[in-house]
């Protein structure tokens, strides 16, 4: 089904245009703000699995089942690569990984079902274990994971499907839904783009951004305030 919806017999504006003419004094100066937090999501729906176990009582526009493609079995590793812009590699902060996991099989007597050991450009990220068919979140808050490792451009998370020493035959199969990473990047435009938010709080800015075609014909939008 479309819907159509509309505001009276014309069209409405998507934004304020304000004016950027730049007067007074900048509490921040490029120089002070030449790099900035930065969240990226990754997600690929490339296949759907049923998963019988959830949401039985609901309607299936209320969830989605797809996940990164292939699934994840026992004793297997699979790579799935992704694109990071401009990261600050000699920065003493830790880079923060949150990534979305889905348990496919499952054990009848309610055993440890999944244990997953990951790593991102062949460094150690995290491990974690959970089990059923359920969704699990694993992070690495706890764990140090440095800037030196992220590549410009094309980086891996490889996600390891561990055995069980008391049953290596144990099946076990798991998806791979999305992943959130928080690093620190360079004031530097990609494809002539660029999303940022101060990292300082209230005051009055002048940012440099590196990497533009043009330093006229520049479009500035303020998301999530006009």
């Amino acid at each position: 089904d479309v819907i159509l919806m509309n505001w009276g017999d014309n069209s409405g504006l998507r934004y304020i245009q304000e004016n950027s003419e730049i007067t007074g004094n900048a509490t921040f100066l490029p120089q002070e703000n030449d790099k900035f937090r930065s969240t990226v999501h990754i997600e690929k729906n490339q296949i759907y699995e049923s998963l019988a176990r959830l949401h039985e009582e609901e309607l299936s526009h209320q969830y989605e089942h797809r996940f990164f493609s292939p699934a994840i079995s026992v004793g297997r590793s699979v790579s799935f690569p992704f694109d990071l812009w401009d990261p600050v590699q000699d920065s003493p902060y830790n880079v923060e990984f949150t990534l979305r996991m889905q348990g496919l099989t499952y054990s009848v007597d309610d055993e440890m079902d999944h244990q997953i050991y990951v790593t991102v450009n062949d460094r150690y990220m995290l491990e974690d274990e959970w089990d059923g068919q359920t969704p699990n979140i694993s992070s690495n808050m706890d764990m140090q994971y440095s800037h030196q490792y992220l590549q410009h451009g094309q980086n891996k998370i490889n996600i390891s499907v561990k055995g069980f020493e008391d049953n290596p035959y144990m099946d076990d199969k798991v998806l791979f839904d999305w992943l959130k990473i928080s690093y620190d990047r360079h004031m530097t435009a990609h494809d002539n783009r660029l999303e940022f938010s101060p990292q300082y709080g209230p005051g009055r800015y002048l940012f440099r951004v590196k990497g533009l075609s043009s330093a006229s014909d520049v479009l500035i939008l303020k998301n999530g305030t006009n």
